[in-house]
């Protein structure tokens, strides 16, 4: 059964990629303290038949991805057990509309579940190996079928990573983004930019955002 989004996430369907950057409070970088983790998604289009770099664009961000910390912002999951799981998220939206929420279930950080507002899980991505070697991480839709791996072991920091389907290049990458001297010494604060497969369906554009997060 096709999964119901929020319509407001069908413009991804016709962008090249999505370029995310994490913000950091002042306070969070001068004084050390952890403050609430913001992404700010911003466009990026590709220049067809050219080699050089794709274009951000940022004069306003397509959407925004907001950790909530506070107790208040937690979802309720029912699990096959007929168990449920009450969990942190981080919110996916246009301004204070949530699109979609962001999970790390029961603390791992090694996978991120992603849900509609409504609880109903759109997939899943896992980190397979936390070794240097053949690490990779895998993407999986609601009903667990893989979609998407990306072998990130002995990928250079800043060099992209071939997004694979069926083991095969899909013509997607996926890419850290220098940030900055400053910030890339003095703060943790990550920039990423993804270029879709170009028959990319919408639920696997958003898993693969979502891949920035974990």
């Amino acid at each position: 059964m096709p999964l119901a989004l929020a319509s407001q996430l069908s413009c991804l369907e016709e962008l090249d990629g999505i370029a995310i950057h994490q913000k950091l409070e002042k306070r969070t970088v001068i004084f050390k303290i952890h403050s609430e983790n913001q992404y700010y998604l911003h466009e990026v289009k590709c220049i067809p038949g050219s080699k050089e770099e794709p274009i951000v664009l940022m004069d306003n961000p397509k959407f925004l991805i907001h950790e909530f910390k506070n107790k208040n912002n937690t979802m309720r999951v029912h699990r096959d057990n007929d168990s449920t799981l009450e969990l942190e998220f981080f919110s996916f939206g246009v301004g204070e509309t949530c699109l979609l929420r962001f999970s790390l279930p029961e603390k791992k950080s090694h996978e991120l579940t992603i849900y509609t507002p409504d609880c109903k899980k759109v997939g899943r991505v896992v980190k397979t190996s936390h070794h240097s070697v053949n690490s990779e991480i895998s993407i999986e839709d609601h009903e667990g079928k893989e979609v998407f791996r990306l072998p990130i072991s002995g990928v250079p920091g800043f060099s992209a990573i071939q997004i694979l389907k069926d083991g095969k290049p899909s013509g997607g990458e996926f890419r850290k983004k220098f940030a900055g001297v400053l910030r890339e010494t003095f703060t943790s604060a990550d920039r990423y930019q993804v270029i879709f497969p170009k028959d990319a369906k919408l639920n696997e554009r958003i898993l693969l955002i979502a891949t920035a997060i974990l």
